[in-house]
């Protein structure tokens, strides 16, 4: 089948392939929270008094703790916080203006386990500044990146007068903040009407309000093993004859998606649910897959406090 196995073939690749520490293999660690990002201020500063008018570095660093690349990365200063930025740099990327004011820096990607650090110079306000908003400030920092994932949810398909054994259902799904999980029996035979239940959540930050475009978002069945039931009528998808995102439908699977102006708004009330029909598995031992691919814009918003000597409102 077409399906677009890349990012569990980059899974078991690197899970494979591994490296060596005396002697022993080292896996990678992944974690759901895909681009983390964390801040410092530059050795030059670090265990000094920040005073009025001086100008501070602030290094961001932005870590891909997950096996795919994130791409099109933005960081900027959301809000200054009455801090001025005076200058940007990074190795890597390109700057981000703002009415030809220094904003924020990009990326097209940044690899899996890949670090870029990019250094803010910030201007701390004068001492009547400070006076009106505090002495402890605290800018604003928003991440966005893309990033895509996948899940799949294999089902043993029992043929007539087939055991039970050990057989049961299995779930795979790609790291990352967005999670869509697949839920359904954990064993199922011919004839037999199957709910599917598809849970789209922020694991990273459960207050999220993430969208992700109908568009963007499909799920999947291979259609040698699994049909649209007519029994039960609700489906909160429609059937799409074609998907431009990613690699398209994959071969040999009907592919649904939300229906028209009904994108996916985290977080959701309850799961999505569909019910399908089982066909005749032809043969013993067979597996049906259910699975879903999806695209998403991802947001984090940071803030970085900074206290300015107190002496100075004596």
């Amino acid at each position: 089948m077409g399906i677009k196995w890349l990012p569990i073939i980059l899974i078991l690749i690197v899970f494979i392939s591994g490296c060596l520490e005396d002697g022993k293999e080292v896996k990678p660690e992944f974690y759901d929270n895909a681009l983390k990002m964390e801040f410092e201020i530059t050795e030059e500063t670090q265990g000094k008094k920040i005073l009025p008018g001086q100008i501070i570095r602030v290094v961001v660093s932005l870590k891909n703790q997950v096996e795919n690349d994130t791409t099109n990365v933005d960081v900027y200063i959301s809000d200054p916080y009455g801090m001025k930025v005076t200058q940007i740099n990074c190795d890597e990327g390109s700057p981000i203006d703002h009415n030809g004011q220094p904003y924020g820096w990009q990326f097209d990607s940044i690899q899996s386990l890949d670090e870029q650090e990019i250094v803010f110079s910030l201007k701390v306000p004068t001492k009547e500044e400070l006076a009106m908003i505090g002495r402890r400030l605290k800018p604003e920092f928003t991440l966005k990146y893309d990033y895509a994932g996948i899940s799949m949810r294999y089902v043993p398909i029992l043929a007539e007068g087939e055991k039970i054994g050990e057989k049961s259902s299995e779930f795979t799904q790609t790291y990352g903040p967005i999670h869509v999980d697949i839920d359904t029996d954990k064993w199922v035979r011919e004839g037999d009407i199957m709910p599917v239940y598809v849970d789209v959540k922020d694991v990273v930050n459960s207050k999220s309000e993430i969208e992700i475009d109908k568009d963007y978002f499909r799920v999947f069945w291979v259609n040698q093993y699994f049909v649209m039931s007519t029994e039960l009528v609700r489906c909160d998808f429609n059937a799409i004859s074609s998907s431009s995102f990613g690699e398209g439908c994959p071969d040999n699977c009907d592919c649904y998606t939300r229906p028209e102006n009904m994108n996916i708004i985290l977080p959701l009330d309850v799961p999505f649910v569909c019910a399908l029909e089982v066909k005749d598995p032809l043969a013993p031992m067979a597996m049906g897959l259910i699975g879903a691919e999806y695209e998403y814009r991802y947001e984090v918003v940071k803030t970085k406090t900074i206290e300015v000597e107190t002496e100075l409102f004596d």
